[in-house]
């Protein structure tokens, strides 16, 4: 007799890793100077905080995409000025995977999207906020994202890699160090 395994029998211990996750994971960061005012070249420090989906729904109309529906499975950040809290500059939502941090979906305010932004550096900040997220939890600082076609170029230069001809990138340990120690 062959006994086949159930291939979702160890996802019940996974799904009570991210529960676990969600439910402790609200740490604040403080990432230093994180944003530039465009109109002043001033450069300010950013916090990063979780975010319900309450709070969520409330900042809708500032972004592109729901995020409301990423809070079942995953944590949702939010990026704002450190002075300026009430304003949400930027929305990451992530969850761990095996051996590195799964960025599901990161996204900027409206406002800070060309042709005319008010500030400056937001998606790098929700980038290297994710590397030491996933550097705290144990991964070394590894992440993995799905990018737009737009942006292959600027996630290169952070130190990402495309995998294959696809839209997903990870970014390793080396890369995630750099970012980690430019901004914490």
């Amino acid at each position: 007799m062959i006994i086949k395994q159930n291939p979702r029998r160890n996802a019940g211990v996974f799904d009570l890793k991210i529960y676990l996750f969600l439910q402790s994971m609200n740490k604040n960061y403080k990432l230093r100077n994180a944003i530039t005012i465009n109109a002043t070249e001033k450069v300010v420090d950013a916090v990063a905080t979780s975010i319900t989906a309450k709070e969520i729904s409330l900042h809708l109309h500032y972004f592109s995409f729901d995020f409301t529906q990423l809070v079942k499975h995953n944590k949702v950040y939010k990026i704002c000025k450190e002075n300026d809290t009430d304003v949400i500059q930027g929305l990451v939502a992530f969850r761990p995977d095996d051996n590195f941090l799964k960025c599901e979906n990161m996204e900027i305010n409206i406002s800070n999207k060309r042709p005319i932004s008010l500030h400056n550096g937001i998606g790098r900040a929700m980038i290297a906020l994710c590397c030491k997220i996933s550097y705290d939890l144990g991964f070394d600082g590894f992440i993995a994202f799905e990018a737009k076609n737009k942006l292959h170029k600027y996630y290169s230069r952070m130190g990402a890699v495309q995998i294959g001809s696809s839209n997903k990138f990870y970014i390793s340990d080396k890369n995630a160090k750099k970012l980690i120690q430019l901004y914490f």
